[in-house]
């Protein structure tokens, strides 16, 4: 499948340059928290937990946040046990529930979240399966040669034959659950039992993407969903009622080459979308009304090597992307007029071997990256930072970076 390919031919590029990163990735799914106004949360509560897919070894792995420094506990119970090569994590806004895209295992892996433990329960039913749609775009599809091997041959990456899910996109109102499906080129629509967590395919569901969709963000103050496909980003309406999906008039929107990973700011005016193959982020307004996007005066905006997740703090007012190929972390203030990036002092600012994914406490005051490594050796752990509110600085957190399960990948905290 081309999402693999990308990752794996990515990856050997790394080492014939010699460069240490791997473009391999989040999904992430990153928590949604409720919307803030942009330039506030100071005195914001901190997330409790945080949480991290490990691909190779289907776990998830919690940790306790320090409220104080950052630092990273593990869990009592942790890791817990996910489906086969999980990918993206999300937890609801209100913190009950937790869903994880299984990419291996053609299936999503909920659960009840201990708000008081940070332990996960597996929910009744789960995992729900995601059912693949006869006739699109076959797994494997351009996967050839050496790169096709290591594809095949890597643990996170093996598909049992099903569709092969992602993530999992919540709506602001957490009634409904949305699945970008790489092979199928389809996002699955389900419907959230609010009560139990319980998933329910929408009437209608799966709803057309485009090529090999990787990646799903939901606006936090409209009912619009957008996703990133190989070479594109489809943006659509959501049936507040239903949960049904319908195109957004202009949908595809364009962005660089191989685009990877969006994120929205809290107060759904601005869009990111990272481009690994061009290394920058292309940046959009969003219309209100509609959910069009429109490229934002100076998109792109340069990153470095390989940019792979990108998240927002709670302000509004600093982004962030995981640059896998450089090992690092580019860091940008956010104008709140035109969004616009503009580099922090410092940027880009060292990670660990291949970051991945990356996401921000619901405080604004830590971010953690996921190191998923290069593509022969394994980082295992995830980098953390302090954010400095005033400039949006990144300093590591003692004890950094803190041990997971193989090959990281998702994030995602309690709100």
């Amino acid at each position: 499948m081309k999402r693999t390919w990308r990752i794996f031919a990515l990856c050997l590029v790394v080492l014939v340059t010699g460069i240490s990163g791997c473009a391999g990735c989040n999904r992430t799914g990153i928590a949604f928290n409720p919307p803030m106004t942009r330039g506030g949360g100071k005195g914001a509560k901190a997330s409790k937990f945080v949480y991290i897919t490990n691909q190779a070894s289907d776990s998830i792995s919690a940790f306790a946040i320090d409220s104080a420094n950052g630092a990273l506990t593990p869990v009592a119970g942790s890791p817990f046990a996910a489906g086969s090569g999980p990918d993206g994590i999300t937890i609801d806004s209100t913190g009950a529930f937790a869903y994880v895209a299984n990419f291996g295992s053609g299936d999503v892996s909920a659960y009840t979240v201990n708000g008081t433990t940070g332990a996960l329960t597996p929910i009744a039913g789960s995992p729900f399966t995601v059912a693949r749609v006869p006739g699109r775009v076959p797994p494997r599809a351009g996967v050839t040669g050496a790169a096709g091997i290591a594809a095949r041959r890597a643990p996170a990456f093996v598909s049992q034959g099903g569709s092969t899910p992602v993530m999992v996109a919540i709506d602001r109102t957490g009634k409904f659950g949305f699945v970008p499906e790489d092979d199928n080129g389809v996002v699955a629509a389900y419907a959230i039992d609010t009560t139990t967590g319980a998933l329910a395919p929408v009437t209608g569901s799966p709803f057309a993407a485009g090529s090999y969709p990787a990646e799903a963000a939901t606006s936090p103050v409209a009912n619009f969903l957008y996703v990133v496909n190989a070479d594109n980003v489809s943006a659509y309406a959501i049936d507040a009622t239903t949960g049904a999906l319908t195109p957004i008039a202009g949908s595809p929107f364009a962005t660089g080459s191989t685009p990877n990973g969006i994120a929205i700011d809290p107060l759904g005016t601005f869009a990111y979308v990272t481009n690994q193959g061009s290394n920058n982020v292309s940046a959009f307004a969003i219309n209100g009304a509609t959910g069009a996007l429109t490229p934002i005066a100076g998109s792109p905006f340069a990153t470095g090597s390989t940019p792979r997740g990108v998240a927002i703090d709670p302000t509004g007012k600093f982004a962030y992307v995981a640059d896998s190929g450089s090992n690092d972390i580019s860091a940008y203030t956010i104008s709140g007029s035109t969004g616009a990036l503009t580099p922090i002092a410092g940027s880009p600012f060292a990670a660990g071997s291949g970051p991945i994914r990356i996401g921000v406490d619901a405080s604004g005051r830590f971010l953690y990256a996921s190191n998923w490594g290069t593509i022969t050796n394994g980082s295992d752990n995830v980098s953390a930072f302090a954010i400095n509110g005033m400039t949006g600085a990144l300093t590591p957190v003692a004890g950094s970076p803190f041990t997971t399960g193989s090959r990281p990948w998702g994030i995602a905290f309690e709100p």
